[in-house]
């Protein structure tokens, strides 16, 4: 099983994000097929979308 090593919290740049998961550096969806990820990018400060938690699901 994939383990990126990232805490809760942890502050990480689009560059980590790459080398981290091994996917592509756009998008609000990046998929990895070398880790088996899928990493979900979502930034509440634009306003683009109302993203919310409700029961650890991202919705």
């Amino acid at each position: 099983m994939f383990n990126p090593g990232l805490k809760i919290g942890q502050i990480v740049k689009n560059a980590d994000i790459v080398e981290i998961f091994k996917c592509g550096n756009m998008g609000g969806t990046r998929r990895s097929r070398t880790t088996n990820t899928l990493v979900i990018v979502s930034d509440y400060t634009k306003g683009l979308y109302h993203d919310k938690w409700i029961g650890g699901v991202l919705h």
